[in-house]
């Protein structure tokens, strides 16, 4: 069997595992780059100085943060333009409302509601006017918009309004690029759309990141795909990455807590990860992280596609202590040069646990108080059990695994935690995940029982969730249905169901 190599940039350190059906066989560490590729190529580089062979290599895989950041920090975005299939219903409320102001002004690249949307059941509410796609081209060409997202009322149920309008939009702007909400979020128009607008906005920035770091790999002398992480804990292809780079979100946590099940070999628990500046803290369900059943809000932004549930903490080896304060600034990437056990000048959580015995690093011991060092790490354990508590779920004690270049800041005993596990690789946990991770087809859908049995709808699901997978990249002869779940939706008319359901194989 050939070679997985998996890669995490975090924002600390980029790892990087050599795997082979789950067995990890090599890995290294190495501080994350500015512009990504670059500290994705010393990571690969590494590897191979270990004696791993490019010809061996299968595919690398490779998880990401850039594209959450792009948006947190509001860099590198595409003025978008967003076109919502409505009229004459669904004008109350227009795209980017309550969005925050400094967002708004980064991207929005105009508003046009037209002709167009379904109802719940998946009637038209009126048919597409072509004479009004074309006056919104006309419109997108005159400001130099290149990027645009197509929403439709009730699109997830049937797609096929917004394909049509995205296909006209194109053929009238060349270069355009069109993200399509119903294969991004699910119920919801507002937070669909909002979704399909972050989405949008990425997917310039995604095939210049994309590009480099498929160039990086080539140049590493590995002739073999290239996949990234998305943030349900499966893989996608840099060309499907590139066409949905919100899929990425949260795709580091994801890792690690699919790392971390494959090292501690459990499916359910919890899974803590303390880097160099936070901690995320997710729970395990059958292997994959739990999902959150909530709406969620990037960037101040509430969308409501799929994210992992992750309760994240300011909290990491690199948090700066100062006096009864225990982060959230941190020295980050710059430990071994500002960490006093490094001889550096600033106190560190680190610094707390190597007076405490918990870690032996750098080349100084820190001339700390005992007192000191008790209360801080107190006031850090403390921040963990809090968290411990808020991410359970029920009264019965669940196993914890503890992963993370300082997951030695986790104490030995938690209140409702049977065990806690510390795998050896655990500080590359986020690789592991990576290197390990499986194709996922996913189906989210609101059936109506009316013109087809329970039978059928699921048959039907289950099946679209299989050509999803495949067309994913599984392989047919492996694909697995690991989830179905069905809601009956006794709020709308007639009968009604909405299904979930989540198909999993391994890469073809």
């Amino acid at each position: 069997m050939t070679l997985s190599l998996g890669v995490d940039v975090g924002g600390t350190h980029t790892d990087a595992v050599a795997a082979r059906d789950g067995r990890v066989l090599a890995w290294a560490k190495r501080p994350t780059s500015a512009d990504v590729a670059s500290g994705v190529a010393s990571a690969l580089q590494a590897l191979l100085a270990e004696g791993v062979e490019p010809a061996d290599v299968g595919r690398v895989c490779v998880g990401t943060t850039h594209f959450t950041n792009a948006v947190l920090e509001r860099s590198s975005l595409s003025r978008t333009a967003v076109i919502r299939l409505c009229r004459p219903a669904g004008t109350g409320i227009p795209p980017f409302s309550d969005w925050p102001a400094a967002l708004r002004t980064a991207l929005d690249g105009g508003s046009f509601m037209i002709s167009g949307g379904l109802e719940h059941d998946g009637r038209l509410i009126s048919s597409l006017r072509p004479e009004e796609l074309e006056s919104v081209a006309g419109e997108l060409r005159d400001r130099g918009i290149k990027s645009a997202a197509v929403c439709g009322i009730f699109a997830n149920l049937d797609g096929r309004q917004e394909l049509e309008a995205a296909s006209r939009l194109k053929s009238a702007c060349p270069g355009l690029e069109v993200t399509v909400s119903h294969e991004i979020g699910r119920t919801g128009l507002l937070e669909r759309e909002n979704a399909s607008i972050l989405n949008a906005c990425l997917v310039p920035l995604a095939r210049r990141v994309l590009g480099s770091l498929a160039a990086c790999v080539r140049a590493a002398g590995l002739r073999c795909p290239v996949f990234v992480s998305r943030n349900n804990g499966s893989l996608m292809s840099c060309e499907t990455a590139a066409r949905y780079p919100i899929q990425t979100f949260a795709s580091g946590p994801t890792n690690s807590i699919r790392g971390a099940a494959v090292l501690a070999g459990i499916r359910e628990g919890l899974v803590l990860d303390i880097g160099g500046t936070s901690s995320d803290l997710g729970a395990l369900v059958a292997g994959y992280p739990r999902p959150a059943s909530f709406a969620v809000s990037m960037g101040g932004v509430r969308t409501n596609f799929q994210l992992p549930d992750i309760l994240s903490l300011p909290l990491g080896g690199g948090s700066l202590v100062r006096g009864e304060n225990i982060g959230p600034e941190s020295v980050g990437c710059e430990l071994e040069r500002r960490a006093i056990s490094f001889g550096g000048p600033d106190l560190t959580a680190t610094d707390l646990a190597v007076v405490a015995g918990l870690v032996s690093l750098g080349s100084r011991r820190p001339s700390v108080p005992p007192e000191s060092v008790a209360r801080g790490l107190k006031l850090i354990h403390g921040r963990i059990r809090e968290a411990v508590e808020r991410m359970r779920t029920g009264p019965q004690p669940v196993r914890l695994v503890a992963v993370g270049g300082a997951a030695f800041l986790v104490p030995d005993e938690l209140p409702g935690v049977s065990e806690i596990l510390r795998p050896a690789l655990g500080p590359v946990a986020n690789a592991v995940g990576a290197a390990t991770a499986r194709v996922l087809g996913e189906v989210d859908r609101i059936v109506s029982l009316e013109s087809m049995g329970r039978e059928q709808a699921l048959e039907t699901v289950v099946e679209t969730a299989r050509k999803r997978a495949v067309a994913a990249g599984a392989d047919p002869r492996t694909l697995e249905v690991v989830e179905v779940e069905e809601i009956p939706l006794a709020y709308l008319p007639g009968t009604s169901s909405r299904f979930v359901v989540r198909v999993e194989g391994r890469l073809e």
